[in-house]
């Protein structure tokens, strides 16, 4: 009889027979340190012949699979956080207008009818911003508008990418998740 554990799905059995069990499984485990191998778990455990270790903190930091972790965590952190900064406001003309998909695509609307009219809008033609507050606006305006809005998502996004690619070049699981990406962004 052998106690035998699974390196790869973390699983414990007692066997008779232990020939033939690929090299995932580890036969008769002795634990060094089994105090911080049970509060860190099968995780965090490293593999010599039968002797199981956990990780020291220092290994843990470094590890290539946690970097990965860390580094793909916090990348679509960013990605929350882009979403959010770049579908708030943004301002332009020092008026503050919603700059979310619905606001795009209404300029983009604004702006192709009045190229159907001949590069004009009706006179008293109103557009309402953040706050919602009518302005009147006119043809021109709004395709200054339309690429004061297309400019600022694609600064944000350039900027998402910059703090990716820094998060990326980090090499420590702490130096990833002290990382501090909400500064930096284009200011709205």
């Amino acid at each position: 009889m052998a106690a035998v554990f699974n390196k790869v799905t973390y699983e414990w059995k007692v066997l008779e027979d232990t020939s033939g069990l690929s090299s995932d499984w580890v036969i008769d485990p002795v634990f060094t340190d089994k105090a911080r191998a049970d509060f860190l778990g099968p995780k965090y455990w490293k593999y010599s012949g039968n002797e199981i270790t956990a990780m020291t903190d220092e290994e843990i930091d470094t590890d290539p699979a946690f970097l990965l972790e860390a580094k793909t965590r916090v990348k679509k952190e960013i990605n929350t956080y882009r979403q959010e900064w770049m579908s708030e406001y943004f301002t332009y003309d020092s008026k503050t207008w919603n700059s979310d998909e619905e606001a795009r695509n209404n300029i983009v609307g604004i702006v192709l009818t009045g190229v159907v009219l001949g590069n004009t809008l009706p006179a008293d033609y109103t557009y309402r911003d953040y706050t919602n507050v009518d302005h009147i606006v006119t043809f021109m305006y709004m395709v200054s508008l339309g690429i004061a809005l297309s400019t600022f998502r694609k600064t944000v996004y350039v900027v998402s990418q910059q703090k990716k690619d820094y998060v990326d070049s980090l090499t420590s699981v702490s130096a990833i998740n002290s990382y501090d990406y909400s500064t930096g962004w284009s200011s709205k």
